[in-house]
């Protein structure tokens, strides 16, 4: 699987489930959260990741519902906003903790259910990365998870690059 590009970096893919030796060699199927580009509006806001459920590891024969904020977009009336779900985030020095809780940040908006049915995917799940910012020098992984207990793990070198960048970020 090729790593997707956003701001000139390269993000690394964190899985949970099935689990990998490298978050980097991926295969495709083994994946149920995953962390798919870093992203922002300018280097004012927040810095944000997308990832991306499956539906097919812990729950293969049921509906999943991933509840969460639907937060407007005030720069386009005709889109609807952006889903950020309810998370926990964690930092550690291991892909396999022992992992210190870090308090998420969920913007404004309406309360919102997604449901995704079995073996549907979804994408353009937002998470604010921000709060991961303090533990940069302290902490090596960080942890994305749902609260249905699907989990990604991200490098924290791939979080002071694209933060690196977002501040850097001129129009």
């Amino acid at each position: 699987m090729n790593p997707r590009r956003w701001l000139g970096l390269t993000t690394i893919v964190g899985v949970c489930c099935l689990g990998s030796s490298r978050a980097e060699t991926i295969k495709d199927a083994d994946w149920c959260l995953k962390v798919s580009d870093f992203h922002s509006g300018d280097s004012k806001d927040p810095q944000y990741v997308s990832c991306s459920y499956w539906n097919v590891c812990r729950h293969p024969d049921a509906i999943v519902s991933i509840e969460g904020v639907l937060a407007d977009d005030r720069r386009d009336p005709h889109f609807p906003g952006y889903f950020f779900p309810l998370v926990q985030l964690a930092v550690g020095p291991k892909k396999d903790g022992p992992w210190t809780a870090v308090q998420a940040r969920i913007p404004r908006g309406r309360k919102f259910t997604l449901h995704v049915p079995s073996p549907m995917s979804v994408d353009g799940l937002n998470v604010d990365v921000t709060p991961f910012i303090p533990a940069l020098r302290s902490a090596r992984w960080a942890r994305i998870s749902l609260l249905s207990g699907e989990s990604a793990i991200l490098d924290m070198k791939a979080i002071a690059d694209a933060w690196r960048n977002h501040k850097n970020w001129r129009p």
